[in-house]
Formats: C-alpha cells, sequence, structure tokens
C-alpha cells in the first residue's frame, strides 16, 4: 500500500494531502483532559485548534500507534484511538476506563480489499456496533447521536478516509462541527486504481505510461508489495467516472493484465476484478 513519500500540511492534527501529495499515515488519541493535568505522553503532539474544550488530542507518526494504545488502556473515562492509512480507510477504537468498548473502520471496503483483517459484517449494517458506540458517546458526555447519521459516516465511501473520521469525532463531540472537511481543500482530481495480482505481474512502466494516455490520467505507481503491484491514475474531476471505466478496462486488456487484476475509483464502492466487467 505505501507510495512515494511526500510531504504533508497538516490541519488541526490530520495531515491534509496538498497538490502532489499523497494521504495521510497518522495515529490519534483523543480523551477527556484530566482535572490534575495534561494526562500522558506530555512528548507527544497536542492540538488546540478545533478540539472541542474538555477534550485532549494528541497526533503522532504510524510508528507510535502502540505507545498511544498503551496510553488508551491506561486512562479514567472515555478515549477515541484512530488511525489513518494513506487516507484509504482509518480504524477507530472506543475506550471506557481503559477497557476496548468497539472497534471500526471508515471505508471498511477499501480495508478488507486491501486483505486488512476486518470485521464479516459491515460497520453500517452492524446494528450491535451503533448500539455500543451510541452508548459511549452518553458515557463521554456527547450530544444525543444521530444514529441514521452515525450509519451514513459508515456507508460512505469518501475520497479521503480522514474526512469520515472527522464526520465521526464531530459526531461524537470531539471536534468543532465548524472544522471543515480537508478535502474540500484538495486537488479535484479522483483516482482509478489497478492493483494486480500478488507474484503473477508487476506493471511495466511503459504499460503503466500507455494507460495513463489512454484514460488522459496522471499515473502515480506505488511499490509492489504482498498485496500486489498498485497503480494509480488521477483522473480530472470534470470526467465522470462512468465515462472513464470504459476506455480504462479496454486498457487493461490492451496490455495485457490479467483477469485477475482488481479495479477501484473513488466513490465507485468495492474493488471489483477485470473479470467481474466482463460482458
Amino acid at each position: 500500500m505505501p507510495g512515494p513519500a511526500r510531504s504533508a500540511t497538516k490541519v488541526f492534527g490530520h495531515s491534509a494531502a496538498k497538490g502532489d501529495d499523497v494521504g495521510t499515515w497518522r495515529a490519534y488519541l483523543a480523551f477527556h483532559t484530566p482535572a490534575d493535568g495534561p494526562g500522558p505522553l506530555p512528548d507527544v503532539e497536542r492540538v488546540d485548534g478545533g478540539v472541542v474544550a474538555g477534550w485532549t488530542y494528541l497526533t503522532d507518526r504510524m510508528d507510535g500507534y502502540e505507545r498511544l494504545a498503551d496510553a488508551a488502556g491506561g486512562l479514567a473515562g472515555p478515549a477515541l484511538l484512530s488511525i489513518v492509512c494513506d487516507s484509504d480507510f482509518s480504524q477507530i477504537t472506543g475506550f471506557l476506563d481503559g477497557v476496548q468498548q468497539w472497534e471500526a473502520f471508515i471505508k471498511q471496503d477499501t480495508a478488507a480489499a486491501l486483505e486488512v483483517p476486518t470485521p464479516a459484517l459491515h460497520a453500517a449494517q452492524d446494528e450491535s456496533l451503533l448500539d455500543r458506540i451510541t452508548l459511549w458517546a452518553q458515557a463521554a458526555g456527547a450530544p444525543p447521536v444521530d444514529r441514521e447519521r452515525l450509519r451514513d459516516i459508515f456507508a460512505r465511501h469518501y475520497l479521503f478516509a480522514d474526512d469520515g473520521l472527522l464526520a465521526l469525532e464531530q459526531l461524537l463531540g470531539i471536534i468543532s462541527p465548524e472544522v471543515r472537511p480537508f478535502g474540500d481543500d484538495q486537488r479535484i482530481d479522483y483516482e482509478f486504481f489497478l492493483l494486480a495480482p500478488v507474484g503473477d505481474v508487476v506493471v511495466a512502466p511503459e504499460t503503466i505510461a500507455a494507460i495513463g494516455a489512454a484514460v488522459q490520467g496522471e499515473a502515480n505507481p506505488y511499490e509492489p508489495n504482498e498485496h500486489g503491484h498498485r497503480v494509480g491514475f488521477f483522473i480530472s474531476k470534470d470526467r465522470e467516472p462512468a465515462d472513464v471505466l470504459p476506455t480504462f478496462l479496454t486498457a487493461l486488456r490492451r496490455h495485457g493484465l490479467p483477469p485477475a487484476t482488481r479495479i477501484h475509483w473513488h466513490g465507485g464502492g468495492r474493488w471489483k476484478s477485470l473479470e467481474e466487467f466482463e460482458g
């Protein structure tokens, strides 16, 4: 899943991709500010702007996730632990008095497609999960949770998973509703992706260039890994995905991508194999 390393601009603790930047890789911990002091991990960056009074909000690099998780397990009251992986998906865990109460994913289908272990039941359809989040929010002193809004946050396929996490944090009373989704301030293009199967094919640079030319999109190849070889193509927002898809499929077939190659685009739901588009 990792792509080229690029810089990021921070927005109230989230690292927002700008221009040619790829997505956010960050870990976060929000908790009720202790009455007797600032709380654990004084060396970890704290965010003030946009955070609701009474909450402390920490942000760290991905390799700091475990120490944030350890801190969450030792906190009194509510705590929300989260990670954002390349802005592709977010994993969120709610704690109460150090005990995990619930865990959920923003863009769960994307996480599953990237072979991240996820629950069999989608969060938007898991009534027990929604119940537990609602009870956690009550214990955290949040305003009454709109259940259908909560369901919608998990059901939506956000362009940036960060914005789904932000929407959840706002619903749970952690972040001010005045904070705008930083996706509003991103490049206006969207991406089409291919994921060639692991051990089968590494997409050659000349093939990537030819597919990019066919769809008139800027190529963003990732390093091959245990999941396969992933390549993104930035498409101008003024072109509808339904108009781009036939050209994209034709280009993949013309250049010999195997039927097991998976395809995805922002807003397009789950990843599908090239074979599923036959006929």
